[in-house]
């Protein structure tokens, strides 16, 4: 039974860190793609 508790959990937190992955790959894109027109600017 403790094995399958821990099972769960680990699954847990592999899915909670992959999706927060790949939401901090998307933010870290999007505010590279912001900050080129602005280094061109200046």
């Amino acid at each position: 039974m403790i094995d399958s508790l821990w099972l769960t959990i680990l699954d847990a937190l592999s899915l909670i860190l992959t999706r927060s992955v790949d939401f901090l790959r998307v933010v870290g894109v999007n505010a590279y793609f912001m900050h080129i027109p602005h280094m061109k600017l200046m």
